[in-house]
């Protein structure tokens, strides 16, 4: 589940909530975990998925 809020300034904050006891959500935790910068990682990833739509 992911959940926004934008702020009064327009800058959104994205909260993700993963289950460590769910595999799939596990894997990801773990994932992120190993990034220098997850968010920055995040934010890349979806940039580059937006272009290919």
């Amino acid at each position: 589940m992911a959940k926004i809020k934008v702020n009064d300034k327009g800058i959104a904050r994205v909260s993700l909530y993963l289950n460590s006891k769910n595999p799939k959500d596990k894997k990801i935790i773990e994932f992120l975990n190993k990034q220098f910068n997850a968010s920055g990682f995040i934010k890349d990833l979806i940039l580059e998925h937006l272009k290919g739509h």
